[in-house]
């Protein structure tokens, strides 16, 4: 059983919370997720928008040092873009959702993704 977890603003989730669904509901505002610096392979998160703003998921840390999110395509899967290190990917559209996967111990990967067009933005 996955754990539908609602926030209004930022926030960071934990390891421990591997394989829950967080969503935007009620939120008045974008709502960013910063995933922790990766120490265990397997950790997954689920994201769900459904409020009418921004959902934005930053890797932690910076464009020298950050963790990569890999795989990010457009709806139609044409085209691929790796993000740089540490920057930021976002989905504005409600009902946009992903599912990242820590896969090394630098990188994110999408194992799913739905609903929008998920766009790095550059914010680190």
């Amino acid at each position: 059983v996955r754990t539908l977890s609602a926030k209004t603003a930022s926030y960071a989730p934990l390891f421990s919370e591997s394989n829950q669904v967080f969503t935007t509901t009620g939120a008045g505002a974008s709502v960013d997720f910063n995933l922790p610096a990766i120490a265990s392979l397997g950790v997954t998160y689920t994201f769900v928008n459904t409020g009418a703003f921004n959902l934005n998921v930053n890797p932690s840390g910076n464009s020298a040092t950050g963790n990569h999110i890999r795989l990010i395509r457009n709806v139609s899967g044409a085209t691929v873009t790796v993000p740089a290190s540490g920057d930021k990917i976002r989905a504005i559209s409600r009902g946009a959702n992903i599912v990242l996967v820590a896969a090394s111990t630098d990188n994110w990967i999408v194992q799913s993704q739905d609903g929008d067009v998920w766009s790095d933005i550059n914010d680190n």
